[in-house]
């Protein structure tokens, strides 16, 4: 369960970390090979959000499930789906907006008109960055949860007051 977690977590991180790096002025004047790049991130990004819409109730449910009635792992993964919405919808929005300001910057400097100056420069790399960083905070807060709550079959064997802790659980 926990590496299902991870890699759709992880999936859907890069993909938005993609979505982001292609709005970048590098990009402009993309080429043909370029191009396909960016059509794959696009894509790779549809299919990453797609699995994310149709894997978090199941993995809502598995971390209840394995949680051993510990409140604070349903509290972590709620706080990691909230996350990961958060990002998503950053990265997205941000490709969106960056998308429209880029088809309006080229199609000027294509008719001699003069350069739009409204847009900021820019850094692909503090895009989002802040929910990109809350994002890998709350998977290490989950991660920590999991680990304290996870139950070792070999622990306290060597102490009967612990092995009865652990059976009483």
């Amino acid at each position: 369960m926990l590496e299902s977690v991870y890699s759709l977590v992880g999936k859907i991180a890069a993909a938005s970390e993609n979505v982001i790096a292609v709005t970048g002025p590098a990009w402009d004047h993309p080429s043909a090979v370029d191009q396909k790049d960016i059509e794959r991130y696009i894509g790779e990004f549809d299919e990453a959000e797609d699995a994310w819409r149709t894997n978090e109730e199941k993995l809502s449910f598995q971390m209840s499930y394995y949680s051993n009635g510990d409140k604070s792992i349903g509290q972590a993964w709620q706080n990691v789906r909230h996350a990961v919405d958060v990002y998503r919808e950053c990265a997205s929005d941000w490709h969106d907006k960056a998308g429209r300001f880029r088809e309006e910057r080229l199609k000027r400097e294509k008719e001699n008109l003069p350069e739009l100056n409204t847009w900021p420069w820019f850094n692909v790399n503090d895009i989002c960055a802040v929910q990109r960083e809350a994002l890998t905070k709350r998977m290490a807060d989950l991660g920590e949860k999991l680990e304290s709550n996870r139950t070792y079959v070999w622990r306290g064997w060597e102490n009967p007051e612990e092995l009865r802790k652990v059976l009483l659980k």
